[in-house]
């Protein structure tokens, strides 16, 4: 059995290459914990050398059975989460020399219905050369490119949408010179590439017809797609003033500072950067996160087998312990397991993470093996 969605390529969320993929384990959890409820049946290529026909029968064993215990119909396949994330041209932008800012609108026919989740590119045409000019955004690692095509850059802004009950958000687009003055390139329209979502009107569309949710774009061979859950809610990342004192302080956290080696530990540091990345404001989720009652941490050494050879690595065995009273009707072990792949991903070069989970109620659960990252040490 292989668990799914914990893979660099299994992500919902549109992460940039410079983004630690760690963060983004944790905003999938507490958006969509059903994301990390499949996994997948390895070896099973013998099944289709034509012996067992259309059916096997497949026998797990457990070392524990869980009350009440799981039954056929809580397993089903052909499933797979999804995310309202789509990718357009926005409305193209006409450069005016008395504005030094502009509004991106994804679609001006709906605007009540599409918001921009991020700007993904801004491009313009030369009209003395013809050629394609790439603006970089102002915060990008390309500032010192020589011979650059344009001096301009781009700059995002985002605040609250001003119309009557709607919750969501607008994107305002300037265009900066390196000292982060407003500047006006030598174009006449902006083309803006977005991601977009479709606001909060998922919330309010009917879903649990028994012949299917969705429609599709195009010919595929599929009858039907249903959803077995309702959408969530829309997830946007607080814009309160406090929240910006939050980003702040995690920018000074590290792996040291959650979890430094010691015999018992505040949880605070962890649970800290846990509230960062909620933005669900579900009680569930906050009861999760403040099940966390014990962090504890040692160094330990470890015998490592690779293809090299064998050889000896220091590392850190991190013990948490959850109330599982603040679990009921999720259970510990799935937010147990993220934070075991988000510690690994945290953990400095050359090192190592070890975690166990245990509760107040029942001791240890489990001991995962040492894991680099989303390579598993063994």
């Amino acid at each position: 059995i292989r668990e799914v969605g914990f893979g660099k390529d299994e992500g919902m969320l549109p992460y940039s290459s410079r983004s630690f993929l760690g963060y983004r384990l944790l905003q999938e959890y507490f958006n969509l914990p059903e994301k990390f409820l499949f996994f997948d049946l390895a070896n099973l290529q013998p099944l289709a050398s034509g012996r067992f026909r259309n059916q096997a029968d497949l026998v797990l064993f457990f070392d524990n059975i869980a009350a009440p215990p799981a039954r056929a119909e809580n397993f089903l396949l052909g499933c797979v989460p999804i995310v309202n994330l789509f990718e357009q041209l926005a409305e193209p932008i006409r450069i005016d020399q008395a504005k030094t800012e502009y509004r991106v609108i994804a679609d001006v026919r709906r605007q009540s219905t599409t918001e921009v989740y991020s700007v993904d590119s801004v491009t313009s045409i030369s009209p003395e050369t013809g050629s394609s000019i790439d603006f970089q955004p102002f915060y990008s690692l390309k500032h010192s490119v020589e011979k650059q095509q344009s001096q301009a850059f781009w700059h995002m802004v985002r605040r609250p949408s001003e119309r009557k009950d709607d919750l969501g958000t607008e994107v305002f687009l300037s265009l900066v010179d390196l000292g982060f003055k407003p500047t006006s390139p030598p174009t006449d329209v902006l083309t803006v590439r977005v991601t977009c979502t479709n606001r909060d009107f998922p919330g309010v569309l009917p879903f649990g017809d028994l012949e299917g949710d969705f429609e599709m774009e195009g010919a595929a061979p599929i009858k039907r797609i249903r959803c077995l859950v309702s959408p969530t809610k829309t997830q946007r990342a607080p814009m309160r003033h406090q929240a910006r004192w939050r980003l702040i302080s995690h920018l000074s956290l590290n792996y040291l500072s959650l979890v430094e080696p010691g015999p018992e530990e505040r949880p605070e540091p962890l649970q800290e950067i846990l509230r960062l990345y909620d933005f669900s404001e579900s009680s569930t989720i906050r009861q999760q996160i403040d099940g966390i009652t014990q962090i504890a941490s040692q160094q330990v050494m470890r015998r490592l087998r690779t293809g090299q050879g064998s050889g000896f690595a220091r590392g850190i065995e991190v013990f948490l312990q959850f109330d599982e009273n603040r679990y009921v009707g999720s259970g510990v072990f799935l937010f147990a397991s993220v934070l075991e792949k988000f510690l690994g991903l945290y953990v400095s070069i050359n090192s190592f993470s070890e975690m166990i989970a245990g509760t107040k109620q029942r001791g240890v659960l489990k001991r995962w093996p040492p894991r680099a990252g989303y390579q598993i040490l063994l």
